[in-house]
């Protein structure tokens, strides 16, 4: 189970006492995280190992495959340390999915994601948390000092680090038309990777959470949270699309200006074009 009543005082004061309980037993309903708990007991019972074969236990029991474009670039993941970059749409299933990805071919790989997925006990070997700090306001960034500590450990002990550099789910813009993108990409996730100096694989998730989901951020950002876990059950039998781009070896990186550095990381993402064939998830390996 991912949290039970006992974790109730400690996540908010007003969980506290049997008044407290019940309220957090209706918050649990209101964020559908009483339905999180329930697929994270389904899949520990269906024997799922820890790591990519839970996270991939998480998206089949959810009804999501995702289809890859570039699949092939799956099996030329550097060696040694490497980087990869993406974009941040979906606010769970992108953290699973790059667990589910590069931790099958690189089993020691982990993720920075927000820290309410460390809650996801089967996946969170393979998780760094990172705390609600931002370089320019809102949003979670991986400026915090444990997760960027944690972060370098990772690349220096010669393992794989994934990375959504914008810090925080993408949002509808309404003063540009209504698309969704992200915020600026973080100056301390930009520094982080260019002291690192290592390979970096671009990944671009193409598709997005319902368009109620982001217009809901446009009132706060935690009555967007209220509706996250519930962007789970509304894509069962989905494809959600994501495309694997060239790695960006440290010469290349090097050829770049410091000032033009997070510029040419970003378009390597978003300047990826769609790819014209995608393989499922599904096709690629089988559960062990």
């Amino acid at each position: 189970m991912m949290i039970t009543e006992a974790d109730a005082p400690r996540l908010l004061p007003a969980f506290r006492g049997k008044k407290g309980l019940l309220l957090f037993r209706l918050a649990m309903k209101i964020t559908g995280l009483d339905k999180a708990n329930l697929l994270h007991d389904r899949v520990e019972k269906s024997g799922a190992k820890p790591g990519a074969d839970f996270a991939h236990g998480l998206l089949e029991d959810c009804g999501i495959d995702f289809a890859i474009g570039n699949p092939e670039r799956l099996e030329q993941l550097p060696e040694g340390p490497f980087i990869v970059i993406a974009n941040h749409v979906y606010g769970h299933i992108d953290g699973i999915c790059l667990v589910d990805l590069i931790a099958h071919k690189r089993p020691a790989a982990k993720v920075m994601v927000n820290e309410f997925l460390m809650w996801v006990k089967g996946i969170s070997d393979n998780f760094i948390a990172v705390n609600p700090l931002t370089d320019n306001g809102g949003g979670a960034t991986p400026a915090s000092i444990g997760g960027i500590r944690q972060a370098l450990a990772q690349l220096h002990s010669g393992e794989p680090l994934c990375i959504f550099p914008s810090g925080a789910v993408a949002d509808i813009k309404p003063r540009e038309g209504w698309t969704l993108s992200e915020r600026e990409w973080q100056d301390s996730a930009i520094r982080l990777i260019r002291k690192a100096r290592v390979p970096i694989v671009p990944i671009r998730f193409f598709d997005s959470n319902s368009r109620f989901y982001y217009l809901l951020g446009l009132l706060d950002y935690r009555i967007r949270f209220v509706r996250l876990f519930h962007e789970l059950w509304n894509k069962r039998g989905s494809h959600p699309r994501l495309g694997i781009g060239p790695t960006i070896s440290p010469e290349q990186q090097d050829a770049v200006s410091e000032a033009d550095f997070g510029a040419f990381l970003r378009s390597s993402v978003y300047d990826m074009p769609l790819p014209g064939e995608f393989t499922y998830r599904s096709q690629l390996w089988k559960k062990e």
